[in-house]
């Protein structure tokens, strides 16, 4: 069976603040739609991951994973073993230190990263890379302007000087997928305007009111990369 290429990031999972704290600068709404508290919100991410990810499937998680200094962080980091596919880890900021709990790690994760380079032009990262480093160069010696996957900057996004959303940029948290993870090639199929082509949203009921549907993003995800990357961080608004 073809395994498919999920991408899901910033989960902070036994994590409070992202539902009692983190505010969406859009709406003035404090927390994630989909759960009140972090006990139910981790449980619909798990629940999501699981109904959605098969066991053969490749599962690129974009960082902050779980946050270091929480005296459960590694026992968080331990219970994501039990999600399906093969899981690979874009180490963010809150990450507890892959070299000091590298055991740890290797129990989730194929790997740990900093930044993965795809052959469809694109940098899958943490931090939102600057764009000064999205050139790359492709086969045949052309160069491209890269796109940038990331997560870190949960509701913001990366705008242009004019205020607009910068295209080349796009905000995988889980605060713009509804907690759910979503498909590489979804990510990769957004039009001009940065978001995906075909965006279907659900309006209530499952998988969470105003959440997209599995596999896609919501009308409200936008742009928004790392140490390839990280001569500097893109400018986040």
């Amino acid at each position: 069976m073809v395994s498919r290429v999920w991408l899901i990031s910033d989960t902070h999972f036994g994590h409070p603040a992202p539902y009692d704290k983190f505010v969406d600068p859009a709406t003035g709404v404090v927390g994630r739609s989909w759960a009140s508290n972090v006990k139910e919100g981790d449980e619909f991410i798990r629940d999501m991951w699981a109904e959605t990810i098969r066991p053969q499937d490749i599962v690129y998680h974009l960082g902050d994973a779980v946050v270091a200094g929480r005296r459960d962080a590694l026992e968080h980091l331990a219970a994501m073993s039990s999600l399906p596919g093969r899981k690979r880890l874009l180490i963010g900021n809150h990450d507890p230190s892959p070299i000091k709990h590298r055991a740890a790690y290797e129990e989730v994760f194929e790997d740990v990263m900093s930044v993965k380079r795809l052959k469809a032009g694109a940098y899958l990262s943490h931090y939102p890379i600057h764009e000064s480093s999205l050139m790359m160069r492709v086969k045949g010696g052309a160069t491209i302007h890269a796109r940038n996957i990331h997560g870190h900057t949960h509701h913001e996004v990366v705008r242009m000087e004019n205020g607009e959303p910068n295209p080349h940029y796009l905000n995988v948290c889980v605060e713009k997928t509804g907690g759910l993870p979503i498909l590489l090639e979804a990510a990769l199929g957004r039009g001009a305007s940065g978001r995906p082509d075909g965006i279907r949203t659900s309006v209530g009921g499952s998988p969470g009111a105003g959440s997209p549907e599995r596999g896609e993003f919501s009308s409200g995800t936008s742009e928004g990369g790392g140490e390839a990357a990280r001569r500097g961080m893109a400018t986040v608004a």
